[in-house]
C-alpha cells in the first residue's frame, strides 16, 4: 500500500542563546572565588618556640628529604600551613615535619591544600614544647587522625 510522502525536515542550526551562554559562564566561574581565595602562608607565630625546637625540626626534615631525594612522588615539608577545608582559609594546621606519598616533590609549595594534593600527609612529626604540648598532643593529633 502506498504511503503518503513525509514532510521534508530541515535541520535547525544550533545557535547558543543568551541564557545558555550566561549559564555556561556561570558554570565556568562558579568556583572562581575559591580559586582566587588567599590562603595565608603564616599564622603569625614564630617558626619554633626555641632554638632547640627549631634544631629538632630541621634535624627531622633534612634526613627525610635526603632519604626520599630520588623519589619524585614524595613531598617532604615542615612548618607549612596545611589547609584541609576548601574555601576556609582560617582552618589550618601546621606540622613541624611531614611526608606525603603520592604528590609530586616539585614544585615547592607555599601552603598545602588537601583538596589539590589529594591528602594531608602520611607521616607527621610534632616537636612539642611546654607551651605547645597540649595543642600538639590533642588538637593536632585529632586533626591528623581524622584526615588520615
Amino acid at each position: 500500500m502506498p504511503t503518503a510522502p513525509q514532510p521534508h525536515r530541515t535541520r535547525k542550526r544550533h545557535r547558543p542563546d543568551a541564557t545558555s551562554s550566561a549559564q555556561q559562564f556561570a558554570k565556568r566561574t562558579a568556583n572562581a572565588s575559591a580559586r582566587t581565595r588567599e590562603y595565608p602562608e603564616s599564622d603569625g607565630k614564630p617558626m619554633a618556640e626555641t632554638p632547640i625546637h627549631m634544631k629538632a625540626m630541621n634535624d627531622a626534615i633534612m634526613p627525610l628529604e635526603e632519604h626520599y631525594a630520588e623519589r619524585d612522588d614524595v613531598y617532604v615539608g615542615g612548618n607549612m600551613m596545611m589547609y584541609y577545608v576548601e574555601d576556609s582559609p582560617r582552618i589550618s594546621v601546621s606540622a613541624d615535619a611531614f611526608v606525603a606519598f603520592g604528590p609530586s616533590r616539585e614544585p615547592l609549595r607555599r601552603v598545602w591544600k588537601t583538596w589539590e594534593e589529594g591528602k594531608l600527609a602520611d607521616f607527621v612529626l610534632e616537636v612539642t614544647s611546654k607551651s605547645t604540648r597540649r595543642d600538639d598532643e590533642e588538637r593536632k593529633r585529632d586533626i591528623y587522625r581524622r584526615l588520615a
